[in-house]
């Protein structure tokens, strides 16, 4: 935990000094926030989200410092078919890794359908974070809850030290419940939220406000299918997988079936554009042959 903390000073001070903007989520934020002693809350790695801006400089500050690309290939094709994390591994032992985030977005690697906290907000609303005599942002309370449901969803709906997280936040005094509400329909995650406060209810206690799910909930059926399926993989976590329970859940926790759709006819045929920048910049191979490629590494993460 010591060592943990050194290091996160560090790092932020390197870009406190450097005048990058930067957002610290989860963690170290869940753990100085919600936990009595923040040692109590586990962590194995800092999520940090910058500016588009400041994207290559802070891969560049990071190298400086002496993080390197993880290279595996399971990051390795995450980040190639997202564009928006770079896993960053620290060369030396008893040290975290980082991930970079560009946004808030979640990605079903296996489907390629996202949802997204809005990220504008999201900067402009952010609050000060400190870490020993370092500075940095962190999410407000509100976009803090909704992140926290897609991300926990984004990961199959294992690990309950995240819905642990979302019951302590919502304990917070200061957590407004109304603007999670419109904020979490403007999103259209309404229903990711509502799926994490319900479970963190049933097995933590949150005091959520019956009010607050009725207002989340989406209509019935799908509101009734999500709970049996939502409940039965979340009791099944003691390991993260993709099974057809998780990537359902995923699908059906979407605003609307239309933008599920969108989504997955997006992934699977994305355009030319999107190819290009994604997988040869600089090249000349034919569309039908990167497509190919990215159908091989879709097929790839779907079967793990």
């Amino acid at each position: 935990h010591l060592l943990l903390y050194s290091q996160i000073e560090a790092v932020l001070a390197a870009f406190e000094a450097a005048g990058i903007r930067l957002l610290v989520l989860k963690g170290p934020v869940n753990a100085d926030d919600l936990y009595g002693r923040s040692a109590w809350r586990p962590m194995v790695d800092l999520d940090l989200l910058v500016h588009e801006a400041d994207w290559e400089r802070s891969l560049a500050l990071l190298g400086g410092l002496g993080f390197s690309a993880e290279g595996s290939t399971w990051s390795g094709l995450t980040e190639q078919l997202t564009g928006q994390v770079a896993m960053l591994k620290p060369l030396g032992p008893m040290v975290a890794a980082i991930e970079l985030h560009r946004d808030l977005r979640i990605l079903s690697e296996r489907l390629a359908v996202r949802g997204e906290v809005s990220l504008p907000r999201a900067w402009e609303e952010a609050e000060p974070y400190t870490c020993g005599r370092a500075h940095a942002w962190r999410l407000s309370r509100e976009d803090a809850l909704a992140y926290a449901s897609t991300h926990w969803a984004q990961h199959h709906f294992y690990g309950s030290i995240w819905l642990v997280d979302i019951a302590l936040m919502a304990a917070r005094g200061d957590l407004s419940w109304d603007k999670l509400v419109r904020q979490a329909e403007s999103d259209g995650v309404a229903s990711f939220v509502w799926a994490a406060l319900f479970m963190a209810q049933l097995l933590f206690a949150a005091p959520v406000p019956p009010e607050v799910l009725t207002a989340l909930q989406p209509p019935f059926p799908k509101a009734t299918i999500i709970k049996h399926l939502v409940w039965k993989k979340t009791l099944q976590g003691f390991r993260e997988e993709a099974d057809g329970r998780s990537i359902l859940l995923q699908l059906m926790l979407f605003a609307s079936w239309r933008w599920t759709v969108a989504g997955l006819m997006s992934g699977m045929w994305p355009s030319a554009q999107w190819l290009r920048q994604h997988y040869e910049p600089d090249g000349k191979t034919p569309r039908h042959r990167l497509l190919l490629r990215h159908w091989g590494n879709l097929l790839r993460l779907v079967r793990g």
